[in-house]
């Protein structure tokens, strides 16, 4: 928890968790190519980015000073649609990586290597699976049920399966379109995006205890 990890016009950067200089790890000028989304392993010691290249793209991992990579999984331009594998999210107890590859939640292990495996879903109402999180202990993992499109003014209902996959159990009202959910710590909350009527986002805490959802910003700035 003392640093915290973001990227910005293409490039990834450190930063102290209670502020100061922020030091760039990759160079998407030098590199010719932009790092986003990055995340860190259970470890602490690797990030897992998403790594857009001029004829490809996939998931990389790096050390903490931008070397030491290793692609995960790489995809032709051409290849299925420019949206895949770029919605991820590290275990936080295990050296796994859960992503969406054409709308289907894949998983990357120590096992299978290079090769992802897809973990079935059930009973959702609608294809489609996108930005998924794992829960603090690793034994299930959350994510929106809609099409995996990073630009679309829109969400959709929340739902949460077991991290090897199975039967999905939803967690939100199938009126409530979120995006990007974040486990708290003990488990107990989930924080997410909502799309208001002004097509701006809002930060919602959702309380597993069955209580009602709280809206946590009145902002128009949010991102």
């Amino acid at each position: 928890g003392k640093t915290i990890v973001f990227d910005l016009l293409g490039q990834i950067w450190l930063l102290p968790s209670g502020g100061g200089e922020a030091k760039a790890i990759t160079n998407s000028i030098q590199e010719n190519a932009e790092h986003l989304f990055p995340t860190f392993t259970a470890d602490g010691k690797r990030i897992v980015f998403w790594d857009s290249r001029p004829a490809s793209w996939g998931l990389t991992s790096m050390d903490l000073t931008g070397k030491e990579r290793r692609n995960l999984t790489e995809l032709s331009s051409s290849q299925i649609d420019s949206h895949s594998d770029r919605f991820f999210a590290c275990s936080p107890t295990k050296g796994e990586v859960t992503f969406i590859r054409g709308g289907k939640l894949m998983l990357l292990s120590e096992n299978n290597g290079t090769n992802p495996v897809e973990l079935k879903v059930e009973g959702l109402p609608r294809p489609g699976i996108t930005d998924p999180v794992y829960t603090p202990d690793g034994m299930k993992c959350a994510f929106v049920n809609a099409p995996a499109i990073y630009s679309s003014h829109s969400g959709g209902r929340l739902w949460q399966v077991k991290a090897e996959g199975g039967t999905a159990e939803p967690l939100t009202g199938e009126k409530t379109e979120v995006r990007a959910p974040c486990y708290s710590p003990d488990g107990q909350r989930i924080a997410y995006f909502v799309f208001n009527e002004d097509l701006a986002f809002e930060i919602w805490i959702h309380h597993l205890d069955g209580s009602e959802p709280q809206k946590l910003v009145e902002h128009k700035d949010i991102t």
